[in-house]
């Protein structure tokens, strides 16, 4: 199983190509993802929560949500403006 994360806005700082590639994984569940990329990247830990995720381009809230083969996940810090 492959699966691509990107890194926008300021979390690229996390990935040196802002991406990311899993390879040779099961299928898992958002929160397992998540799991392993603060094993991955240890900094994300604090800020982990402050996130939104988004897996083919639609922002999932439940972090039971299925991750499968070849899917895009991107992380997304908050954003604001004015």
């Amino acid at each position: 199983m492959k699966i691509n994360i990107l890194f926008f806005s300021n979390l690229k700082q996390y990935s040196k190509n802002f991406t990311l590639c899993l390879e040779n994984t099961n299928e898992l569940t958002l929160l397992e993802l998540q799991n392993i990329l603060v094993q991955k990247i240890p900094e994300l830990k604090n800020i982990l929560n402050n996130i939104a995720f988004a897996i083919n381009q639609e922002y999932v809230a439940n972090s039971n949500v299925k991750i499968v083969d070849h899917d895009e996940v991107a992380l997304i810090p908050p954003v604001s403006g004015g």
